[in-house]
């Protein structure tokens, strides 16, 4: 057993004791807004985090800007082929880093928060080097890796957005190699616990980038589809030949051609026609390399 599924177990049985200590608690009377962690010391519930939005976020700013309309476009396809293949797990991606799939996939599950009857939770499962945070203005930890490694409860890290019922999970703190954290099967009861106890609720996982690391390969093949991102001057036919290669027998939905310089669509042969022969750009959305990308 790896140290890292030495930690796993041994955080999956600190936390069922933790159950059955608050369980007690509140059977003899404990405020159900404390719980008791390993050890016998109280805590209080964490105080709600607040939201506050980042401007690059522009499919929050309103309905009357043509680049959040080239994300409901996109946001309209996913909703399409979700409820034509009864998928709601989807995992966006790039397959290199400054593609700008964080801001991408951000944007996206806002869209398809708007719709008024969707559920929608974003993970920012970018564990080397997580920002969706940053776009939400709110800590990184408790996240994703808090979960898993020191079994905090998930709904404590869920941070609830004001964006109608739009949750984000942050990534929790960063790791050095998450691979084996991903390929544990505690990452994949925890996703098919999410995809399966809400049937009605949108999923995006936001990810490393393909080529550079391990794990989103792996995250790939437990997801229901994969979005690539591919940006103006960054992304090549041949960088993208070996994305595919590498998440082979993943789910690729299509390519989101970021960052586009001109409203009509460059040429890409070989890509971008798995949406029925459209391809997609965000007009003159450049987000800058720095920060969210």
């Amino acid at each position: 057993m790896s140290r890292i599924e030495e930690a796993l177990a041994r955080a999956s049985r600190e936390r069922k004791a933790d159950d059955a200590s608050a369980g007690a608690g509140v059977a003899s009377g404990f405020s159900p807004a404390v719980s008791a962690p390993p050890g016998g010391t109280l805590r209080p519930a964490p105080a709600a985090r607040s939201v506050t939005l980042d401007p690059k976020l522009i499919a929050a700013s309103g309905f009357d800007n043509p680049v959040s309309e080239e994300y409901r476009k996109v946001k309209e396809k996913l909703v399409s082929l979700a409820r034509q293949k009864g998928m709601n797990l989807f995992m966006v991606t790039s397959s290199v880093m400054g593609e700008g799939k964080t801001l991408v996939s951000a944007n996206l599950a806002i869209c398809l928060a708007q719709e008024y009857d969707n559920t929608v939770l974003y993970i920012d499962a970018d564990l080397r080097a997580p920002c969706g945070h940053e776009l939400f203005g709110v800590d990184a930890s408790p996240g994703l890796s808090d979960c898993l490694m020191d079994g905090v409860p998930l709904h404590e890290a869920l941070v609830p957005t004001g964006v109608g019922r739009l949750s984000f999970l942050p990534a929790g703190r960063q790791l050095a190699n998450p691979g084996e954290l991903f390929a544990s099967s505690m990452m994949r009861d925890m996703l098919l616990e999410m995809k399966r106890r809400y049937a009605d609720r949108y999923i995006i996982v936001d990810t490393a980038p393909v080529l550079p690391f391990a794990e989103t390969r792996v995250l790939s093949r437990m997801v229901d589809g994969v979005l690539l991102v591919a940006r103006e001057n960054l992304a090549t036919i041949s960088g993208l030949g070996r994305t595919q290669e590498a998440i082979e027998g993943a789910n690729v939905l299509g390519v989101i051609y970021n960052d586009a310089s001109h409203p009509a669509w460059p040429s890409f042969p070989g890509y971008g026609n798995r949406y029925g022969g459209n391809r997609y750009g965000y007009g003159n959305h450049r987000s800058g390399r720095s920060g969210a990308e």
